[in-house]
């Protein structure tokens, strides 16, 4: 059961970490594409 909530724990932060760089990138495309527009 230990071994089974670890791997859960583990599985869970790497989504975390994964759905955060998403939001990071969107964030950065978001800001970059109106910057693009006005050059």
């Amino acid at each position: 059961m230990y071994f089974g909530t670890c791997t859960l724990v583990q599985i869970e932060k790497r989504r975390a970490t994964f759905n955060n760089r998403k939001n990071e990138i969107a964030k950065h495309r978001k800001f970059k594409n109106p910057y693009r527009r006005r050059l």
